[in-house]
């Protein structure tokens, strides 16, 4: 079945009964999972079929006077801002029904609202008002036009507040919140401030609430995808939260499990046990406890200034304070919905992470979240919900938003922070975090951190930068020599950094060392760019170096190691999954791309692969037509085809087969392009020389698991993949068999493949 679109005059739209692929519909912006339109020999143009089959033109009761004719914004308003639908008066790229003699407009969603709904906000139906008419939604309180209207019982609504749900989970809170909009159900206390952004609540409209324990949400704090826990209301009843407490259970007991083994006992002169050597987790020799002091070192875990008792590595640099020693290996916090996971270092290449609480980069233990790419650092992760601080004289609660909060010591603006109940000052988690004392260099004294200017000379100045200084914001303070200093000044740019540590990575044979940045030149031996930044690793033996960073693409700013790079004018081109289609001329929606990147100086017939760390070049028409036993199916061989022109996709690279194939002609599937199927089985790569990498078929290992993450594109793809089975690493066959060098209009000079 086919149909004429305007949004496509070239071509038509045919059905498709069941898509599965999920690509956003033209007309509405949602995925697409059942019946739709699209035009096959572009791919794309994806529609919903409801939205497909939309009349070109309506006779809408909010405009009267004039048809409304239906038209695409993207197309209409290429260079202007979207036209403002009269319903929800937001501005949208979507189809949009409009009158252009009077500059009325409606989403094609608004103008085909259902006239009567059925909404849990409500016991009622309610019933849509096709005028506009100013009102005064009576569950969020804010002003509307084109109410949904109980008669009864006199309650406005709008369309968009229909669809807040009866209750609600708040990940810092253990019971179900329930909507409500009766200021008499809540307690006179403190509830009449939302306890998750910490700012006051009209409870005279809707909110959410917990009776028994007199915790107010604001309807869009409650319903925010940061504050909200994702589970299953249906089959949740109150007070029952089996899933939860199997969380807990195992968070309680990985809690009980020790970080640490005891080696060697001593016995206090008060009879007290004390660990004098044990064996930690996160470090490869044994610790030993010491009592004194050591100047200018830093704790591996927590990064701040080491104090007795602590225990300290005899072999290397490696200290821990008796705090960080006991840490807990699983913990929840009030900032993420997931329970996490204390990691020595962060899980990735450059050993780095960005606090997502004070935002600062770190290289020490991290709480990371093993579903979601969060992290915390120790310091952040000992604060909880609410905070007693020095520089502040009330108690101070977590308040998370939506929107940014300046913080009072730093002007600094975040989402995250503590707000006080009773004079809304606001204080972020880095200045939340800040040490109340600290050390600069050769400075005798300690500097105290201080809340309030020094004196009331009007001037203030930090002695070490001599800036300006606010007197507002907090800053460190030596009373003896009367010196005062910017934070950022005596800490530091990275005072969550520890230089001198060495780390083990498969791009170089040594332990490599992160330093700091000095006024002699280096360069990068990956990437041959010069390592210019703050800091990077050097090998201390050979005198290797390497960005901490990966090189950024000159396109898009993707950041990857393997690149494409020219020699001649420091051009880096990284290809990810987009790119690989953008170099065929073809965008991540699978359209002509106007970027295209052509390959057309490489031959059709070479493909690229590496043996034994060396470039080898096959050409694909010395090879004999042959029946191929393949890695994708046993029970038959594969059969060579010339010339497919049926443009099935190939069970290898996912890309339509057009040419030269194979495939099982008793099973009629399994078609692969000639080049897919003749990959070789085993392949020893130079991104990972340590063993020899397999190929194997991804939607055929993994099952109905999580497909693995390619270590050139980071794209989590369903396609034949190079893998080591030891060390997890996996490398996409098109990423495993990319050219050294290509030529491309992106740039005047051939790029050269650097790995």
């Amino acid at each position: 079945m086919e149909i004429q679109h305007f949004c496509h005059d070239e071509h038509p739209l045919v059905f498709n009964e069941e898509e599965r692929g999920g690509p956003r519909c033209w007309a509405c912006n949602e995925p697409i999972l059942g019946p739709s339109y699209s035009c096959i020999k572009c791919e794309r143009y994806y529609h919903h079929k409801s939205c497909a089959e939309l009349p070109r033109e309506l006779q809408h009761p909010l405009h009267p006077k004039h048809p409304l004719i239906l038209f695409n914004e993207m197309n209409f308003f290429k260079d202007k801002k979207y036209s403002k639908c009269e319903v929800c008066k937001q501005y949208r790229g979507q189809y949009t029904y409009g009158c252009s003699l009077c500059n009325f407009n409606l989403h094609n969603k608004c103008a085909s609202l259902p006239l009567t709904i059925e909404s849990e906000v409500h016991e009622h139906p309610l019933t849509r008002i096709w005028r506009s008419m100013k009102f005064t939604c009576d569950l969020c309180g804010k002003e509307g036009n084109v109410p949904y209207l109980c008669v009864p019982c006199n309650f406005c609504i709008h369309k968009s507040c229909t669809s807040y749900p009866r209750s609600v989970k708040a990940i810092r809170h253990d019971h179900l919140l329930h909507l409500t909009y009766s200021s008499l159900e809540v307690h006179q206390s403190v509830s009449q401030f939302c306890q998750l952004c910490v700012q006051k609540v009209d409870t005279d409209y809707g909110f959410y609430y917990c009776l028994s324990c007199d915790f107010v949400v604001h309807l869009d704090c409650a319903m925010d995808k940061e504050n909200r826990e994702d589970i299953n209301l249906m089959k949740l009843k109150d007070g029952e939260y089996s899933e939860l407490e199997n969380e807990d259970l195992e968070l309680d007991e990985s809690n009980d499990s020790a970080t640490y083994i005891v080696k060697k006992i001593i016995v206090s002169g008060d009879g007290i046990e004390i660990a004098k050597e044990i064996k930690h987790f996160s470090h490869e020799h044994d610790l030993k406890l010491i009592d004194e002091v050591e100047n200018n070192k830093k704790c591996d875990g927590c990064l701040r200034a080491i104090l007795p008792p602590f225990y300290s590595c005899v072999k290397c640099s490696f200290f821990l304070h008796k705090s960080c020693i006991e840490l807990p290996r699983k913990k929840r916090h009030p900032l993420h919905r997931h329970s996490l996971t204390l990691f020595p270092k962060a899980p990735c290449r450059s050993m780095l992470f960005w606090c997502d609480a004070c935002g600062q980069l770190c290289n020490g233990f991290t709480y990371k979240c093993n579903k979601c790419d969060f992290d915390l650092d120790v310091q952040c992760s000992l604060i909880l919900d609410i905070l007693t601080h020095k520089g502040h004289e009330h108690c101070l609660r977590l308040s998370s938003t939506r929107y940014s909060q300046k913080c009072d010591s730093c002007n600094f603006e975040r989402s995250q922070g503590f707000r006080c109940i009773t004079c809304e000052f606001v204080l972020d988690f880095k200045c939340a975090t800040l040490p109340l004392t600290a050390r600069y260099k050769q400075h005798e004294h300690p500097f105290i951190l201080s809340y309030a200017a020094e004196d009331d000379s009007g001037e203030y100045y930090c002695d070490i930068c001599e800036e300006e200084r606010d007197p507002k914001q907090w800053f460190y303070y030596c009373a003896y020599c009367n010196y005062p200093a910017h934070p950022e000044c005596i800490l530091g740019k990275y005072p969550n950094f520890k230089f001198g540590v060495s780390y083990t990575f498969d791009c170089h044979p040594h332990p490599l060392t992160m330093i700091h940045k000095t006024k002699d030149h280096h360069a990068c031996h990956k990437c041959d760019g010069p390592c210019d930044e703050e800091f990077f690793y050097q090998c201390v033996s050979c005198n290797f170096n390497v960005h901490t960073y990966k090189p950024n693409c000159t396109s898009c700013d993707f950041e990857s190691f393997q690149v494409f790079r020219c020699i001649t004018c420091e051009f880096h081109y990284t290809l990810n999954m987009l790119h690989y289609r953008i170099l065929q001329g073809r965008n991540n929606t699978g359209t002509p791309s106007l970027l295209a990147m052509l390959l057309n100086m490489i031959p059709k017939n070479i493909i690229v692969i590496f043996v034994k760390n060396k470039t080898q070049c096959i050409d694909s028409t010395t090879m004999q037509i042959m029946e191929n036993q393949h890695v994708c199916n046993n029970e038959h061989s594969l059969v060579f085809n010339e010339d497919e022109r049926r443009g099935i996709l190939c069970w290898a690279c996912r890309e339509p087969v057009l040419g030269p194939s194979y495939s099982c002609i008793k099973c009629n599937k399994f078609h692969h392009h000639k080049s897919c199927a003749e990959l070789p089985r085993e392949l020893q790569h130079p991104l990972h020389p340590k063993h020899s990498l397999i190929l194997f078929a991804e939607w055929k290992r993994v099952c109905d698991k999580e497909y693995s993450k390619c270590e050139v594109c980071k794209e989590f793809l369903e396609e034949y993949t190079y893998g080591c089975s030891h060390c997890n690493f996996n490398l996409h066959s098109k990423c495993a068999t990319l050219p050294l060098t290509i030529e491309t209009e992106v740039h005047d000079h051939p790029l050269t493949r650097i790995y």
